[in-house]
């Protein structure tokens, strides 16, 4: 198993119940596997060592 699958794993069963601080609307991985992106407030968290950094302060803006 590749350390890219093997992070996503912990990272999907997170997506399950983890919502965006912002607008608490889902959220969902990039394409790359390094943020999570919530469509409703077009913000991008930043996932670090493995670890999403879902603190308001860490939001950048994202457009589909």
């Amino acid at each position: 198993m590749s350390s890219e699958n093997s992070r996503s794993d912990p990272i999907s069963k997170l997506l399950t119940i983890a919502v965006c601080p912002i607008s608490h609307a889902n959220l969902y991985l990039s394409n790359d596997g390094q943020k999570l992106l919530s469509r409703a407030s077009q913000s991008s968290f930043p996932i670090i060592d493995g670890r999403p950094d879902l603190r308001r302060q860490s939001a950048r803006p994202w457009l589909e």
